[in-house]
């Protein structure tokens, strides 16, 4: 069974360890709390509870008044993981789950010993899997990868891309090689499904109009997905694919067609990027969006579907490049899109019954972001935005959003 503890951050018990022993543990400046924090003014009387069955800690919001943030997100409900970032009004802490072989010291010498491995990418792979079952037979429990995770490090806590395995500018062609002629670039039309599933056909036209995205980072490139919508010139992805820490929109590159022998590379200048309106909530999901806006276009467009005609159980497509250039291929090429089928297990609608958000029964990865989510018509009914690690959910933006974009 493994444990869980609060190592906590801020204020006047920063320093300070609380062991989340029991089935529940509520959280708050009440004295009926199991964690008090009477001297943290921006909690709630009575503001989480944490719950934990051995294997498995989550936390809920009870109705608090400056909510809960998981690694910069605001929650209602999350499934927790070891190195997550807690806020609760002024009080902070990360999480620790595992046995006291998951220490930091422990860490530290992981990370050591994954930087020192010798030989290629497979091998240090290989070695790593061996180590990693070793351990796990051994009773010390699963790790992963030494390696910048978006999902306990990133302010952008649940973005599918937020800090992507980085691609070196060996791994991106130099040259823009198989230019498409002007008329093959009439935007594709709704294709009827085969047998209720999409055709093979509509997911080579979708996958041809996906594209990688990347722009430069401290230790290479950045990568994530985009496709062309409407106008062959015109290009939708994420906000957090085409901007740095800071959120200043930087220069990209698009790769359509990696992997194929039409494979091609256009350099996008930050000034062809605009972003979508900032709504002032830094948490707002549809501000998550980004157009690009080509002077020549590249592949033959999607068409827009409607997030309003989806039904929970729809099956939908997830389209894009999942961890970036690291996917397996031959030769040294670049990985060509992979496509995902994914049920929609959720639709939250406003008011008006417009959908604000869809979640996918699907697990998204570094490099899906910004890929699109099309129907069995091929039609884009959403934008993959994030994800939540371990769960199986992803959450995409609806089309209501993109529509609205500059």
């Amino acid at each position: 069974m493994k444990k869980a503890l609060l190592r906590v951050k801020s204020g006047s018990m920063q320093g300070k360890t609380h062991p989340l022993a029991g089935a529940t543990t509520s959280v708050g400046r009440a004295d009926d709390c199991d964690l008090v924090l009477g001297d943290y003014n921006l909690v709630s009387r009575h503001h989480a509870q944490f719950q934990f069955d051995g294997q498995v800690l989550t936390i809920t919001d009870q109705n608090s008044t400056n909510g809960v943030l998981v690694n910069g997100q605001k929650v209602a409900y999350q499934v927790l993981k070891n190195g997550d970032r807690l806020e609760m009004g002024d009080f902070s802490a990360t999480v620790q789950i595992g046995s006291e072989a998951s220490s930091p010291a422990f860490a530290s010498k992981l990370t050591a010993k994954w930087q020192t491995l010798p030989g290629s990418s497979l091998q240090k792979w290989g070695a790593v899997f061996g180590i990693a079952v070793v351990l796990f037979l051994g009773g010390v429990g699963m790790m992963r990868r030494q390696e910048p995770d978006p999902f306990v490090n990133s302010p952008d806590a649940r973005r599918g891309n937020s800090i992507p395995p980085d691609a070196s500018a060996a791994d991106l062609p130099s040259e823009a090689v198989g230019a498409v002629p002007a008329g093959q670039l009439q935007p594709l039309a709704p294709a009827e499904p085969s047998n209720g599933k999409i055709s093979a056909a509509t997911i080579q036209g979708v996958k041809a109009a996906t594209a990688m995205i990347a722009h430069p980072t401290r230790n290479g490139y950045s990568m994530g997905s985009a496709f062309a919508l409407g106008d062959s010139r015109r290009i939708v992805t994420n906000r957090h694919t085409v901007v740095d820490d800071s959120g200043r929109v930087q220069d990209c590159i698009l790769i359509f067609e990696p992997g194929t022998p039409r494979q091609r590379r256009v350099n996008v200048p930050a000034s062809s990027i605009s972003l979508a309106p900032d709504s002032g909530d830094k948490q707002a999901f549809q501000d998550d969006l980004a157009v690009i806006t080509l002077n020549a276009g590249q592949t033959p467009a999607l068409p827009a579907g409607r997030s309003e005609d989806l039904s929970e159980t729809d099956e939908v497509y997830a389209v894009g490049f999942p961890l970036g250039t690291q996917t397996l291929t031959l030769n040294g090429d670049l990985p060509s899109a992979s496509v995902k089928a994914a049920r929609v297990e959720r639709l939250q609608r406003d008011a008006s019954n417009s959908v604000s958000v869809i979640q996918l029964g699907s697990s998204v990865t570094h490099g899906n972001s910004g890929g699109p989510v099309v129907n069995n018509r091929g039609e884009v009914v959403g934008v993959i935005s994030s994800g939540v690690e371990g769960t199986g959910m992803a959450y995409a933006i609806p089309m209501v959003f993109v529509r609205s974009l500059p």
